[in-house]
């Protein structure tokens, strides 16, 4: 598993929470797409991440997409500057999705997701959901 390591792949933030105070949010390298009909995403959240809790609660997150003019908002939704929960979301420009999720206002993509199915394996734990656009990619 180390050698996965260093594949490189998409950064995402999977965000959740609509108001201040409850938001959570994580940095993921395993959000893909799933199925275009219906329009579904993968993304595998580990089971002692702090959203887990919050997404599986609200059953629906965002999958924001990032590039590297992100870097700053990577590595703190990444636990690497040690900011944690909702003070995470002082970095960036936020907005809110149809679901209440944070939507980041310049990620490459996001969507606003609802979550459908968990599958259970030992320690990253894969969640299917529906997804829609939550804006445009710009």
């Amino acid at each position: 598993m180390r050698a996965m390591r260093q594949c490189a792949g998409a950064v995402a933030l999977v965000t959740v929470g609509a108001e201040p105070g409850r938001r959570s949010g994580l940095m993921v390298t395993s959000a893909c797409s799933l199925s275009d009909d219906p329009p579904s995403l993968l993304v595998c959240v580990n089971r002692n991440a702090s959203p887990q809790a919050r997404i599986r609660e609200q059953g629906h997150f965002v999958i924001n997409f990032l590039n590297e003019e992100h870097a700053l908002l990577a590595l703190t939704f990444s636990d690497q500057k040690g900011v944690n929960g909702d003070d995470r979301f002082v970095f960036g420009r936020w907005t809110v999705g149809a679901t209440g999720g944070p939507v980041q206002e310049d990620a490459v993509a996001a969507f606003d997701c609802v979550l459908t199915q968990e599958l259970e394996t030992k320690t990253p734990q894969p969640i299917r959901q529906a997804a829609e656009p939550a804006r445009p990619p710009v």
